[in-house]
């Protein structure tokens, strides 16, 4: 539970004592972006608990419009698990950016299970946060998420790694 509030005290410094972010002008965004995540997921799914390393891609397309619409973002997502068994997910994702270099995320989409020589697949739904620091066409920041399914949940904390295109 410490590591837990600190990852997350940690999280709320960057996205709010940035002085980086204060000074410098808006940062352009670039239509598309291609992430990539690396992280430690602690999985709870029937019952049990077990800690595995993550990888999560995605492509994001920013729209435009109005200032909500230029708030956010849609794209497709892919999960995988390093865990005991194999963990496999596709997503749908929109994500809103309330302030600069901040996301929240929802990806609804479906998981693929294999235990015991069996895949089961099954409905499940992603939340992630992140801030991004921002480096010309390259963005590097924490990432904090979570899943939820019938089958139990999972939590993750990691570094998301951002291209523009």
């Amino acid at each position: 539970m410490k590591l837990k509030i600190s990852i997350l005290a940690v999280f709320l410094a960057c996205t709010f004592l940035n002085p980086i972010q204060a000074t410098e002008p808006d940062h352009v965004h670039a239509e598309w972006e291609l992430g990539f995540s690396l992280s430690r997921v602690e999985l709870k799914e029937d019952g049990e608990k077990e800690t595995a390393p993550a990888v999560h891609l995605h492509l994001m397309k920013r729209l435009e419009g109005d200032e909500f619409l230029d708030r956010l973002a849609v794209g497709l997502g892919f999960e995988t698990i390093f865990a005991d068994h194999d963990h496999h997910a596709l997503m749908a994702s929109i994500a809103y950016f309330p302030i600069e270099s901040l996301f929240l995320s929802v990806s609804p989409g479906w998981a693929f299970v294999k235990e015991d020589g069996e895949w089961e697949d099954f409905y499940m739904t992603h939340f992630e946060a992140g801030y991004g620091f921002h480096f010309d066409e390259i963005e590097i920041g924490p990432v904090l998420g979570f899943a939820d399914s019938k089958h139990g949940d999972h939590w993750m904390v990691g570094i998301h790694l951002g291209f523009g295109l």
